[in-house]
């Protein structure tokens, strides 16, 4: 007897190579797509692509491959399965060399909630389901119940290695069990281990080439999205052909007095740094930024039971969108009157033509004569390229990842001529006249009431007043600066 013979004795060979890789990277990306899941996150798009090619291939391989590997050798009844769940409680279960009836449960209910997460995320992507109530619905169910089936799986292995006395964890690592019965052995003969052994050499290919495709599809399909690196200013590059046309149609209609003035205008040659912070002004308060009367009404599309708004924050966009651009997801869409609507995430990197387009359409109702196409202009620059990440500097605790000493002098050098050493001194304010004198403002207070929107007026400046944008300073900066004004006196 050969030593592979001997090996075979004690040993069959149930789980083939492409299962387990399938098995292993299915882990890995799962996990990373939980870590990195949320509005907006390229990487966690791209392992949707590959975790859909991996379910694609597990489909496949359930029809045309190896012996433990097929569908058909673990479909059982629900009387079956029924029977086998009471014997497991019993603690008097049999023994199957491939998946028992709990595992091949486990083994579709896993399958059909990775195929919906799939589905919805693509549908999400796409332009006829973005901001679908039922779709994102849907994937956020579907992405909780894999949660709780996860550690169901973990702990039914456990139980049936303990139960059976094998190791399961190292079989889906070997791909081999122990051989307990005489029909274990007959299923290990050397023509059967061949056979599978060829054809799983086969599907190995296909999984690889279902994967690559998916990685590199999904990562091409969002490659037009990504934004800046936040951690640095923006890049001040040359205008693409389309910019220049959209400047070009602007310049005719925008007023001289407004490209000149700081509170509601801007320079006359805009580089793409102040543009993009004029955006995020705009974001904020669009008509006291170009120093316009607010709208009289409600905005059309807000919700009729939502009355706590007043009728012209209704107009804002981070009103719908919020502080953090992450809509419904995000801290708007917590509290009695959370807001309906869908974050800006996605648009990040988006050609500022098609946001302008998407302003001017009838859900959003900005036409020329409520926003004038340069202020079109700003507001889509910051949402194709503004954006950052709060999670990245905002914990849900509120406390900013940032080195308050070191924005100290920041906000001494920068801040207290307008707020005061101490934070509590309002000048200039929401006026022009630099002798204006409001009420203490105590922006300790806002820092720590509100930090993610105290971040977004530190990069992009306040609306209609005159303070300074850290827009053109990295992120490290305004960090540094948020993280002081939350040790400052409070109300």
């Amino acid at each position: 007897m050969t030593a592979g013979d001997k090996t075979a004795s004690r040993a069959i060979s149930v789980w083939d190579v492409p299962t387990r890789v399938f098995h292993w990277l299915l882990v890995c990306c799962v996990a990373i797509g939980w870590l990195t899941g949320g509005s907006g996150s390229r990487w966690h798009e791209t392992i949707g692509f590959m975790v859909a090619g991996l379910v694609l291939f597990r489909l496949i391989w359930g029809i045309v491959g190896t012996r433990h590997a097929l569908f058909s050798s673990f479909i059982f009844s629900p009387s079956a399965t029924y029977r086998y769940l009471n014997d497991l409680i019993g603690h008097r279960a049999r023994r199957y060399i491939g998946h028992n009836p709990a595992g091949a449960l486990m083994v579709f209910a896993l399958l059909g909630v990775l195929a919906s997460l799939c589905a919805t995320g693509m549908m999400m992507q796409s332009d006829a389901f973005f901001g679908v109530s039922w779709v994102e619905r849907t994937h956020k169910a579907a992405s909780t119940i894999l949660i709780c089936l996860i550690p169901l799986h973990v702990v039914g292995v456990f139980i049936s290695s303990a139960l059976h006395r094998e190791n399961l964890l190292f079989a889906m690592l070997s791909g081999q069990k122990p051989i307990a019965t005489r029909t274990d052995r007959e299923t290990s003969v050397r023509s059967l281990r061949l056979r599978d052994q060829v054809h799983g050499t086969h599907g190995f290919i296909i999984l690889l080439v279902g994967v690559a495709i998916g990685g590199v599809y999904g990562w091409n399909s969002t490659s037009g999205r990504q934004t800046i690196v936040e951690d640095q200013p923006p890049a001040e590059t040359l205008p693409s052909n389309q910019e220049r046309q959209l400047a070009q149609d602007i310049r005719e209609t925008a007023p001289i007095g407004e490209r000149q003035d700081y509170v509601s205008g801007g320079p006359a040659v805009a580089s793409r740094t102040w543009m993009i912070s004029s955006g995020g002004r705009l974001y904020d308060n669009w008509f006291r930024s170009l120093g316009k009367p607010p709208p009289t009404g409600r905005h059309p599309s807000w919700p009729h039971e939502l009355t706590r708004t007043s009728d012209a924050d209704t107009w804002r966009c981070k009103s719908c969108h919020g502080w953090d651009y992450l809509g419904r997801d995000g801290q708007s869409g917590i509290g009695e009157q959370p807001s309906v609507a869908p974050g800006i995430r996605r648009m990040r990197g988006r050609a500022p033509s098609e946001i302008i387009s998407i302003l001017g359409d009838k859900t959003h109702g900005f036409s020329d004569e409520f926003l004038p196409p340069h202020a079109k202009l700003r507001t889509a620059m910051f949402v194709a390229y503004g954006q950052h990440t709060i999670s990245r500097y905002i914990s849900h605790e509120g406390n900013v990842l940032g080195d308050a000493e070191k924005g100290r002098p920041l906000f001494q050098t920068i801040c207290a001529a307008c707020h005061g050493f101490d934070g509590k001194t309002r000048k200039l304010g929401l006026s022009a006249n630099r002798h204006y004198k409001g009420a203490p403002l105590f922006v300790g207070t806002k820092a720590n009431g509100n930090p993610v929107e105290v971040l977004h007026k530190i990069r992009n400046g306040h609306p209609g007043a005159i303070m300074v944008s850290m827009r053109g300073f990295p992120m490290i900066y305004s960090t540094r600066l948020l993280a002081y004004v939350q040790t400052l006196p409070k109300e």
